[in-house]
């Protein structure tokens, strides 16, 4: 019984420390454990966009950027 307390302390504490150093590292809003989207992005010079206001629109078509579309997959587990 005491070992169980114990082995459940343990978790709680690895699951919390872990919670914090997650909401740590990202703003809450771009947080998205499961991104599965296609986006649209432009490339100017090869390089994908830093932010989804960079993303393809008509301005990027009339400055004959290339267009590609790029698949974010991105699961997080704990």
């Amino acid at each position: 019984m005491k070992s169980f307390i114990v082995f459940s302390a343990v978790v709680v504490a690895v699951i919390v420390v872990r919670a914090a150093h997650l909401r740590g590292d990202e703003p809450v809003d771009e947080f998205r454990p499961f991104d599965l989207r296609e986006d649209k992005k432009c490339l100017p010079d090869g390089d994908s966009c830093k932010d989804s206001s960079e993303c393809c629109s008509l301005a990027c078509l009339a400055y004959d950027l290339q267009c590609v579309t790029v698949e974010h997959l991105l699961i997080r587990i704990g």
